[in-house]
């Protein structure tokens, strides 16, 4: 069963318009001129986040225009395409040679959180980072030897992954230990020797040999080490 999905509308505060994502679809933040609510690239009748049934990618490949809302819809999604492939745009013919040629794909599950956009009655294009549909697939493009995540099966909105955070680092706590600290088990001292040269002549050098020694943990001083972890 699909869930339904809605479309976040702006909400103004004050002289500054704050974008506000309420939706469990493909739900954008808008832009800070923006009016209105954001679309998904499919027609309504073909979105998955209103538990319909988008187009296949045979089908899509036949008549795009059949199945997106708009020609600004259509022209964002080939450049999605034309910026993945490092290119600075693609005709409509190198775009749908694409999928003729078995470069792209949609057997990927989507998992989590994926980056999508969408598109305004403006036709501005917005984004915003939003959950997984239920049984959505990611549609990815072949680029070299590596398959690249560039729109969403479940809008055809133009898509990207989601970076992952970087963990925080476990913060070190750190202890002064005494050296007749109970938990100690004593301390081991050592120093090298030294040769000493003579100023004038190298045969008068005289050396200071070296030592070690242990320092007991029953010795009553206020000296100690620093033990972090």
């Amino acid at each position: 069963m699909k869930n339904a999905r809605l479309w976040a509308p702006l909400q103004t505060i004050g002289s500054a318009t704050a974008v506000v994502a309420l939706s469990f679809g493909c739900l954008l933040a808008q832009s800070a001129d923006a009016q209105g609510t954001a679309k998904p690239f499919l027609k309504d009748q073909y979105y998955l986040g209103s538990g319909n049934t988008p187009p296949t990618l045979e089908e899509f490949a036949v008549d795009p225009m059949a199945y997106l809302r708009s020609e600004a819809a259509y022209v964002a999604l080939r450049q999605r395409f034309a910026d993945t492939l490092g290119k600075a745009s693609l005709s409509e013919s190198e775009f749908l040679d694409l999928f003729k040629n078995g470069r792209v794909r949609d057997t990927t599950p989507c998992r989590g959180s994926i980056n999508t956009d969408g598109i305004l009655p403006s036709e501005s294009i917005v984004s915003n980072t939003r959950n997984c549909y239920t049984d959505e697939m990611l549609i990815e493009l072949l680029v070299g030897t590596r398959w690249v995540m560039v729109a969403s099966q479940g809008c055809y909105n133009s898509s990207r992954h989601v970076a992952p955070s970087k963990p925080k680092e476990k913060e070190k706590v750190c202890r002064w230990v005494h050296f007749s600290d109970g938990h100690a088990q004593g301390t081991h001292v050592h120093a090298d020797g030294t040769v000493h040269q003579n100023c004038c002549c190298s045969q008068h050098a005289f050396s200071t040999p070296g030592y070690t020694g242990f320092v007991p943990n029953t010795l009553k001083s206020k000296g100690g080490y620093q033990v972090c972890n």
